[in-house]
């Protein structure tokens, strides 16, 4: 069928060529939110496209709601979901950049290669509704596996897409945020520690293991991650989930961790209603820095030595105080001094904006005492204890 034919190479070729002319690649680009979803027919199948490449693919009709603005593409075998910002003008040269929230599905939602919509069986719906919206203008892209289990080379994939829409379809590389729950919650912990600089910040749901409590802080301890656990949950208990917390703490983590005292496994939904959830995705920032422990703020004479830093893995980091330049090119640094510090990150050859919300280190504000005030009717004299 020619609607399957037309893929794109994913080379550093075409990257290159990208980067030189934008505006013309751009339009080229094999995602495009006024792709048709195609419903598979088992009579006439798609021929995937060969390895290493994107191409147009199909969808089974597996849930209730319309999901056309999910366009429907496959890369090395692995077909994926990818909703389009708002906003988004293939063919415009306007500099836009667009975050991603990248979504791991759980082991209930896997499927063949031709059946790629139950994957949005939860949450689909609800991004959807925000995009359209404005309240998140950015892409979403659901991948799905066969099994509903994730790992390599699968990570790599997604990092690739990731890469590929970058060069082609005004992707912000330092705003990728990662969500998954059950068995993609754990797809959220072992993508970000395999792939520290393509993430921006991570939600994972109903997901702990103890394997993770040697692994997670020194990838993750840097970057913003927002844990959650249902009190009723058996897998994993809350004991578990609470040793992983316990060592992301110890090493000075940027952790939020929720507990739904009232949830077994299903935190999901009680998740994407919380007040704070398009805002954590709307402000991650890969060089927005975090202080480990979270102090910045100090008592007058207390002495000033804090370790700062965003996450590890990128190519380059570029530091500064009080916007002039320091010498630091890690993804750290040693603050001994009160100041304003940011950075900025490089990945792919190219470069992020200095931090979106630098890290202010100063004085702590005095602690006010409240006015203190009588209660109406009540009597300000103290009465003899011999009464």
């Amino acid at each position: 069928m020619k609607t399957f034919t037309r893929v794109v190479s994913f080379t550093f070729l075409l990257a290159l060529a990208a980067w030189l002319v934008p505006s013309q690649v751009q339009a080229q680009s094999i995602l495009n939110p006024n792709d048709s979803v195609i419903t598979y027919n088992p009579a006439s199948p798609p021929t995937q496209p060969a390895f290493g490449t994107i191409g147009k693919w199909v969808r089974t009709k597996r849930v209730s709601w319309n999901t056309n603005n999910y366009k429907c593409y496959v890369y090395n075998g692995y077909p994926f979901r990818l909703r389009f910002p708002k906003t988004y003008n293939p063919t415009a040269n306007d500099g836009k950049k667009y975050p991603c929230l990248i979504f791991f599905h759980g082991d209930g939602e896997g499927g063949p290669v031709t059946d790629n919509e139950y994957s949005l069986f939860h949450g689909g719906q609800v991004w959807d509704a925000a995009v359209t919206a404005g309240t998140f203008d950015g892409f979403v892209f659901v991948l799905q596996t066969p099994n509903g289990f994730w790992g390599q080379p699968v990570y790599n994939y997604i990092s690739q897409i990731m890469d590929y829409m970058v060069v082609n379809n005004k992707l912000d590389p330092f705003r990728i945020t990662t969500n998954g729950l059950s068995a993609g919650g754990a797809g959220v912990w072992d993508y970000s520690i395999a792939f520290p600089q393509y993430v921006a910040g991570a939600v994972p749901m109903s997901a702990a293991c103890l394997c993770y409590n040697n692994t997670a802080p020194p990838a993750m301890k840097f970057t913003p991650t927002w844990l959650i656990q249902g009190g009723k949950d058996g897998s994993p208990d809350p004991s578990t989930t609470a040793q992983l917390v316990a060592a992301m703490n110890a090493a000075g983590a940027n952790l939020n961790y929720q507990i739904f005292p009232n949830d077994g496994h299903d935190t999901w939904d009680d998740t994407w209603r919380q007040p704070g959830w398009w805002p954590f995705l709307n402000n991650d920032y890969a060089s927005n820095p975090w202080p480990l422990f979270g102090r910045s703020q100090f008592c007058p004479g207390d002495p000033v030595n804090i370790t700062v830093g965003v996450a590890p893995g990128y190519q380059a980091y570029q530091w500064r105080k009080d916007g002039v330049a320091l010498p630091n090119t890690g993804n750290s640094i040693n603050v001994t001094q009160f100041g304003t510090y940011d950075c900025r990150v490089e990945r792919g050859g190219v470069w992020s904006d200095w931090s979106h919300q630098p890290l202010a280190v100063g004085l702590m504000p005095p602690t006010v005492s409240p006015n203190i005030s009588i209660a109406p009717l009540v009597s300000n004299v103290i009465p003899a204890l011999d009464t």
